[in-house]
C-alpha cells in the first residue's frame, strides 16, 4: 500500500500488517519488540495502526502453525498479510521440526515464514554483546545476559 506522507508528493511503501508469532511469551517477544518499534515508528505519522506486531504463545512447532490458523479462522488476525513463526530448535521430533517450517512456507494466502534458531535463542542474545565461545546451556546463557 502506497500512502502520500507530505505536500512534496513523497510516497511510502507501507509494509504489510505483519504478526511474528513466537514460540516464548517472555524472551523472544521483548527482543523482537525492539526491531517492530523501529519499524513501526517510521510509519508512525502516515498510519493509524502499527502495520507488524509482535505475539507470545508458549507454543512450539506445529502447535504454532495451528494457533496461527485458529487465529486467523477465528476472524482475531484475519487482517494480517504475513505472518513470521519463530521457534527454538530445541530436542523436538525432527520431523515437527522440519514439518513445520514445510507447511508454512507453501502458504501464499496467508503468506507464512519462520525463522527459528539454535536450541537457545538467548545464545544469539548473548553474541549480540560479546564473542562467546563456551559450550553452555541456556540457564549460563541467561546469567551472562543478566550482566548486561
Amino acid at each position: 500500500m502506497k500512502v502520500k506522507a507530505s505536500k512534496m508528493d513523497t510516497l511510502y511503501e507501507l509494509p504489510p500488517y505483519t504478526m511474528i508469532v513466537s514460540e516464548g511469551i517472555k524472551t523472544e517477544p521483548l527482543y523482537l519488540k525492539g526491531f517492530v518499534r523501529k519499524i513501526n515508528d517510521k510509519y508512525k505519522n502516515i498510519s493509524k495502526e502499527p502495520h507488524v506486531q509482535v505475539y507470545g504463545t508458549a507454543r512450539n512447532t506445529q502447535s504454532l502453525l495451528r494457533f496461527v490458523d485458529k487465529m486467523i479462522a477465528n476472524g482475531e488476525w484475519a487482517h494480517f498479510k504475513k505472518f513470521w513463526l519463530v521457534y527454538d530448535k530445541d530436542d523436538f521430533p525432527l520431523d515437527n521440526f522440519d514439518n513445520t517450517q514445510f507447511e508454512a512456507e507453501v502458504r501464499k494466502n496467508p503468506y507464512m515464514a519462520v525463522a527459528w534458531s539454535n536450541e537457545s535463542i538467548e545464545l544469539w542474545f548473548l553474541l549480540h554483546f560479546q564473542d562467546y565461545h563456551s559450550n553452555n546451556g541456556r540457564k549460563q546463557y541467561i546469567e551472562k545476559l543478566n550482566e548486561y
